[in-house]
């Protein structure tokens, strides 16, 4: 069972392990011993925004794009409701299945002429 420990986080990295990104979280404990926290369970997102209310989640599921000798899907797509700028929007949350793959796959999805709006593909994956 994993141990709960409070620590003081000063950096925070990612790499990709077996095609997936697993987090490294550098710091410290109270007693000035240094700590790697590693999780693999978080998954790059963004947000997409279709006109009309349209469910694309299928069509987004399809996509696959291979770059520089590696493969970017969309590993999977959860519809919701979410406030964007103060208003309730109907979205879908599009994870990938790492983080390069973000920026490559909106490159995609923007050109689409049935997406109103696309939101966080610019946050860095260790920041989130």
């Amino acid at each position: 069972m994993p141990e709960t420990v409070q620590f003081y986080p000063f950096d925070a990295t990612y790499r990709v392990q077996d095609g997936k990104a697993v987090i490294n979280l550098f710091g410290k404990l109270s007693d000035n011993r240094q700590i790697i926290v590693i999780d693999g369970n978080f998954e790059p997102y963004f947000y997409v925004i279709p006109k009309d209310g349209l469910n694309i989640g299928e069509k987004l599921e399809k996509i696959r794009v291979e770059n520089d000798n590696e493969i970017y899907y969309v590993a999977k797509t959860e519809a919701m409701v979410r406030k964007f700028f103060g208003k309730e929007v109907f979205c879908l949350k599009v994870y990938t299945n790492i983080p390069s793959a973000v920026p490559a796959i909106r490159e995609i999805v923007k050109e689409w002429n049935n997406v109103s709006s696309i939101h966080e593909y610019d946050i860095p994956f260790v920041r989130r």
